[in-house]
């Protein structure tokens, strides 16, 4: 779990809207039961889903060019003695990552190769 008193973690919380009051930036949202705000000086915005429209809830609007990729993913059960091998990442031409977990599992993820018309 997260351990950094710098950063604060909060599970169970939809962002719905960010504006600036003052000097900070006042993150907006939903949790399981209620309404909640809270302020920051710093926001990263991490969703994969909605990102478009939190930004655009800040006055950040939409690129003019955008990038949208499909990323295909599978989690494979693995020999033991393959644990303690490295993960790989792959970043040029096409993307895909290999990721040895501690669980006897690897996570191997791609993106399709670009299509043109």
């Amino acid at each position: 779990m997260l351990n950094n008193s710098l950063i604060t973690f909060l599970p169970n919380h939809s962002v719905k809207k960010i504006t600036k009051e003052a000097d900070l930036l006042k993150v907006s949202g939903l949790t399981l039961t209620e309404p909640f705000f809270c302020f920051s000086e710093h926001v990263i915005n991490t969703t994969l889903e909605g990102k478009l429209i939190l930004d655009l809830s800040y006055g950040i609007e939409k690129p003019q060019v955008l990038l949208h990729r499909l990323k295909y993913r599978v989690i494979v059960r693995i020999d033991k003695d393959l644990i303690n091998r490295p993960s790989a990442t792959m970043v040029i031409g096409k993307y895909g990552d290999v990721v040895i977990r501690k669980d006897d599992t690897a996570y191997l993820s791609w993106y399709l190769a670009e299509c043109t018309d």
